[in-house]
């Protein structure tokens, strides 16, 4: 795939990390040599248009990155990256905002089944630590325990 297109100058020092942002978008959507590139391309997730042609575009659709801990976060992590699915997030949010592990047989975050209680347990994590939920007899006892949980402690999540 091609590289970006060319730009005009991106204002300095001013705006260096969310110019380093953008040029990593691009290079692990685009560049088959990136480490990334397999997750990205394989599942089909693509920078939009006007994003890919233009750091001003990406910078006035995004505006400044609020701190040094953020980076860039789609919303839907499924979606491409474009204004409505794109924010800036610290790596905690985004950590939220993970896809299921391939291992994962429940088919929800934080949710397993416990072979030797043959009950279903949920856990979550908050600031590091494992915060056990309980075990339930039903995956949508877990689930919603889970679900629950997340809205405590987290507020927002994304579905």
């Amino acid at each position: 795939m091609s590289k970006p297109a060319k730009h005009k100058r991106h204002g300095g020092n001013k705006y260096l990390l969310e110019y380093r942002s953008w040029i990593s978008m691009i290079d692990r959507c685009t560049n088959p040599n990136h480490p990334y590139f397999d997750y990205y391309n394989k599942r089909n997730i693509i920078i939009c248009e006007q994003w890919r042609n233009s750091f001003e575009a990406f910078l006035k659709d995004m505006g400044a990155r609020p701190s040094i801990k953020h980076s860039i976060e789609r919303i839907d992590n499924d979606g491409n990256y474009e204004p409505e699915n794109c924010k800036w997030g610290t790596k905690t949010e985004q950590s939220r905002n993970q896809r299921l592990r391939k291992d994962n047989t429940s088919g929800v975050r934080g949710v397993c089944w416990h072979k030797n209680m043959s009950k279903w347990e949920a856990v979550i994590r908050v600031d590091k630590k494992r915060i056990y939920l309980g075990s339930f007899d039903t995956l949508e006892k877990a689930a919603n325990a889970r679900r629950l949980a997340e809205e405590k402690y987290w507020g927002k999540v994304y579905s």
